[in-house]
């Protein structure tokens, strides 16, 4: 009998816990749904207000407009982003003829609206949820006076602050504050790799200045990742490095060098590039394959078709694909798909397929 109350309690108990969490997710929808309701009223309120403000009679009439859209705007950076998307909509598809003064009144918008001292105070303040917002902001803006606080933001504990605040830098054009944070993170071979190349897609200054500083300071695995990351802006400065690379005994820095080595697609790499492709490690092969691709030469091509008898699969279809996208006389792709080399011939048809079907989606 008593084993059976026990039983009972527990799964009234259950029950209870059941309806609570119910109880708290239909709370938390209904909130998001207030939520998205309220800012959906905003954002028609915001570009009444800007129309308004773009479209008033006199000055004193946009500024008072102006400091109405301000205050409702408030602190809120949502709110700053509404009326933002409203501006740039504005500043781009606006009516040219009846405001022809139209940028000057969106600038005199921003300035009162004042993102930059707002993402000012959140970074001072160090708000933990909207940090990496402001950081990311201020580089927009140009806010060249917080650099020295999105620096020091950007040695933080946080992975996440300290990635947003180094982006910052990166927009901001900071190469001794980007290059101090990608030696920083070099021990971390899940995360540099992709922030390294987002770092370097994003500086807005000399990218040489950058890899330089990176590479006084960082050890060879990070000089790969960076030279793999730079290697399609083809800086000629890097060119001694690079041929050096290709014979390192790191397969790591082979494999960056020759592929940096294949964007500069100059005739003087030819025999670099066909050594390359009969490299140990089949990576190296591969990153040879597509640096023949773009140098085109007879000799280039001799090798790509040479690279088809190779005994990975996938140096083969590299080949094959580097065959197809050349362009090369049908004659020689007729020739690989009647050979005996059976290999040669199924990679080269999977990339005649791949393609057609590639040109078929694109038509449609």
């Amino acid at each position: 009998m008593q084993a059976e109350l026990v039983a009972i309690l527990c799964i009234i108990l259950c029950l209870f816990l059941l309806g609570f969490e119910y109880l708290w997710l239909a709370l938390l929808a209904k909130r998001q749904e207030d939520d998205s309701n309220l800012y959906l009223d905003a954002a028609k309120k915001c570009n009444c207000m800007i129309e308004g403000i773009l479209y008033g009679p006199t000055e004193k009439c946009r500024e008072k407009e102006t400091q109405e859209l301000k205050k409702l705007m408030g602190d809120d950076i949502k709110m700053f982003e509404i009326i933002n998307s409203q501006l740039c909509y504005w500043d781009e598809f606006g009516d040219e003829k009846t405001l022809e003064n139209k940028s000057e009144i969106i600038d005199k918008i921003y300035e009162a609206l004042n993102p930059v001292g707002l993402c000012g105070e959140i970074v001072r303040q160090q708000d933990k949820y909207k940090i990496g917002y402001a950081c990311r902001r201020l580089a927009d803006f140009d806010a060249y006076d917080y650099l020295k606080d999105i620096y020091e933001l950007s040695k933080s504990k946080n992975r996440e602050t300290a990635y947003h605040a180094a982006m910052a830098l990166a927009r901001l054009g900071y190469t001794e504050g980007v290059a101090e944070f990608i030696v920083r993170i070099e021990n971390d071979r899940n995360y540099s790799c992709r922030i390294v190349n987002e770092l370097f897609d994003d500086f807005s200054l000399s990218r040489y200045e950058l890899a330089k500083a990176v590479f006084e300071k960082c050890g060879e695995y990070m000089k790969t990742v960076v030279i793999k990351a730079i290697a399609h802006y083809k800086i000629s400065e890097f060119e001694p490095m690079y041929i050096d690379g290709t014979t390192s005994k790191n397969k790591e820095m082979r494999v960056a060098c020759v592929k940096a080595i294949g964007y500069f697609a100059k005739p003087e790499y030819e025999h670099l590039l066909l050594t390359a492709a009969k490299d140990k490690v089949w990576i190296v092969r591969s990153a040879a394959i597509r640096g023949l691709e773009r140098l085109g030469t007879p000799g280039a091509v001799n090798g790509i078709k040479e690279a088809m008898k190779d005994n990975e699969w996938w140096v083969r279809q590299t080949a094959a694909t580097a065959l197809i996208d050349m362009n090369v006389n049908i004659s020689e792709i007729e020739e690989i798909l009647s050979g005996y080399d059976k290999y040669a011939s199924d990679a080269a048809k999977y990339a005649l397929y791949r393609s057609v079907d590639l040109n078929e989606k694109k038509k449609k």
